[in-house]
Formats: C-alpha cells, structure tokens, sequence
C-alpha cells in the first residue's frame, strides 16, 4: 500500500513540477511522433502541435512526455483509451 501511495505521490509532484518543460522544438527535435487511429490501418507520422490537440489536456499531455522522456527507449508506444495510439521514435 505503501509503494503505491508513494508511486502516485512522486507522479503527482512531477507533473505538478515547473522545471520540466516539454518545448515544441524540443520534442520535435527529439522524437518523430506517428499516429495511428483504431479504425486505421497505417501510421501517419504528425507534428507535436497536433498531438497537443489530439490529447486535450496539459495535464495528460505532461504525464505522457515525461513517461516516454525517462523511458529512454528508441521506440516508446503510448495508448489512450480512445483508441488513439502514440509512438515517439528518437531520432
């Protein structure tokens, strides 16, 4: 029970944190965004400025970014319940 409170305290104060900005130019110098809907079959690569839209909430938006930046991996797939698939490739 612990480990969970703590978990969620530490994701809280993340998110919640001002000194991790996540600047249009550095997500898209960083990473290639594709985009994948549930009724489409191929990946459409899109800029972060539609990302933005298609999340809707800044809050969410964060919490995202900083789970794919701390991921570390050359691949990271996120998916939101709408059926909406995320993948950020590093470049």
């Amino acid at each position: 029970m612990f480990r969970i409170l703590y978990i969620i305290h530490y994701y809280c104060s993340v998110i919640n944190d001002k000194t991790m900005t996540f600047t249009e130019q550095k997500i898209n110098k960083n990473f290639l965004i594709r985009f994948k809907a549930r009724e489409e079959e191929s990946n459409k690569l899109i800029p972060f400025s539609l990302f933005q839209e298609l999340v809707s909430s800044e809050r969410l938006e964060k919490k995202l970014l900083y789970r794919i930046w701390e991921a570390g991996e050359d691949e990271c797939t996120v998916k939101l319940r709408r059926g909406i698939e995320f993948t950020f490739v590093a470049r």
